[in-house]
């Protein structure tokens, strides 16, 4: 059934409401002409803050739901570093100008992980990385430094979310390649 409009009172004391029948016996447009201003009473507005509360509040609700949850967000800088030599490989790498060395080993058939974490979820700006290896496969020694890119990862999976390069030799000589 279609809902009317009626009124119920007189024009001087005119109230609105809504029936079920399919008939209308007043068109609402002639009675806010007729009647500019209609008085409500203090329940349907009540009825009708509250609506507009409840609204307000599912459209606050759905815009930050579809927000990324913390788990969700990118929380590190994430590269990382195989080898397709067959032998394990020394290597140091840094973040950043003035970081700290740190020492680790590239071995064969897994990634080495190297992460800044980010102070805040949702970042993906990162110090640069800085790796420094010998890439004379012989008995010299010939020290190279190589910065490699990184790539803002919401977990700590090399295939899913990190920058992959690998070590390969080209003749004597060690390199490292990006793998994506």
């Amino acid at each position: 059934m279609i809902p009317r409009a009626e009124a119920a009172n007189p024009p001087s004391h005119q109230h609105l409401f809504i029936t079920e029948d399919p008939q209308p016996s007043l068109d609402i447009a002639t009675l806010l002409i007729d009647h500019p201003t209609i008085p409500i009473s203090p329940s349907v507005m009540i009825h009708n803050r509250l609506r507009l509360i409840l609204s307000l509040s599912l459209l606050t609700l759905s815009t930050f739901s579809s927000l990324p949850s913390y788990s969700q967000q990118q929380r590190y800088a994430l590269t990382c570093l195989g080898t397709n030599t067959g032998t394990k490989i020394k290597f140091q790498y840094r973040w950043g100008d003035s970081g700290a060395w740190n020492e680790d080993t590239a071995d064969p058939g897994r990634w080495t992980k190297m992460l800044w974490e980010y102070e805040t979820p949702g970042q993906n700006k990162s110090p640069t990385l800085t790796v420094k290896y010998d890439d004379d496969y012989t008995s010299s020694t010939h020290i190279v430094t190589t910065p490699l890119k990184s790539y803002a990862a919401r977990d700590l999976n090399c295939e899913r979310s990190g920058k992959t390069y690998n070590y390969y030799l080209k003749s004597s000589e060690l390199v490292i390649r990006s793998e994506d």
